[in-house]
């Protein structure tokens, strides 16, 4: 689906054939703001839940005494294991496997959420661009020019609307 997806973005990336979208450059910068601040948000987020517990080990330790527990303070997850894990590198280790998993995991999954609603906002803008060339088609004076502008809008919306049904077979929507 790599490829294809790929290809789907390369097409939408075409401005050539129908020229560029009203407003395409305002909603460009707008998204890669709120691409910049959603990327900071996922990062800033996985450091703190990767955080917590680090900071929670001085009162995870203290509870285990109070309560008479072994429960394993300063990890992600609770996890057991039947062998002594308690100790230097094995929990560290896994610690940072668990940190790196949370990074993969989460930034990528945003990531690829974050890039499907930008596929989204492309298409609405396509979408719109493609009825202002309909509206266009329609109120030119000259029957000859209005014929070839309405074809030319008929073969646009043709386009935009396999770009909306690629993206739902490729179950981007």
């Amino acid at each position: 689906m790599i490829k294809n997806t790929i290809k789907l973005y390369k097409q939408l990336s075409d401005f050539n054939s129908y020229g560029i979208p009203n407003n395409f450059e305002g909603a460009n910068r707008r998204l890669n703001r709120l691409s910049t601040y959603h990327y900071v948000y996922i990062i800033s987020a996985v450091v703190g839940l990767c955080l917590a517990p680090l900071l929670e080990y001085g009162k995870c330790k203290q509870e285990n005494i109070e309560k008479n527990i072994n429960e394993m303070c300063g990890l992600l997850g609770g996890m057991w294991f039947p062998l002594e894990f308690d100790r230097f590198p094995y929990k560290q280790v896994y610690y940072l496997f668990q940190v790196y998993s949370s990074f993969v995991i989460y930034q990528t999954s945003s990531m690829i959420s974050f890039s499907i609603t930008e596929t989204v906002e492309h298409l609405i803008i396509r979408l719109r661009h493609a009825s202002n060339v309909f509206v266009e088609a329609l109120t030119e004076k000259n029957c000859v020019v209005r014929r070839e502008k309405f074809k030319n809008a008929v073969k646009y919306h043709a386009v935009v609307m396999g770009y909306v049904y690629v993206c739902m077979w490729f179950h981007i929507l």
